[in-house]
């Protein structure tokens, strides 16, 4: 039985989304040195002005946006992947839907 075409475009367009939504290795080693650079600079800057004391409570910020900005870098890549498989288990399900309203 052949696919119904809304399903074939949906297909189409998810496949699109996932070839360019890959970010590539050099790309995400280029931002892991801008993130080990940046978090470098911070740490100096952390340790040089440690005697005050708004420093200490900026920790609470910087410490998680740095972990959060890490994780972004990391991840990215598998959080996409996991999005566009729900996706496509989403079209497979209406394609069914489709199948079962043709058969009746």
């Amino acid at each position: 039985m052949p696919k119904n075409k809304i399903v074939e475009e949906f297909e189409e367009d998810l496949s699109g989304i996932e070839r360019e939504s890959k970010i590539p290795k050099e790309v995400i080693q280029e931002k892991l040195v801008k993130w080990f650079i940046r978090n470098t600079i911070s740490a100096g800057l952390i340790i040089f002005f440690w005697k005050y004391e708004w420093v200490h409570k900026a920790l609470f910020v910087v410490i998680p946006l740095s972990l959060f900005s890490l994780t972004m870098i990391l991840g990215y890549n598998y959080f996409v992947g996991r999005r566009i498989a729900k996706a496509k288990r989403s079209i497979g399900r209406l394609e069914e839907t489709f199948d079962d309203k043709e058969g009746e």
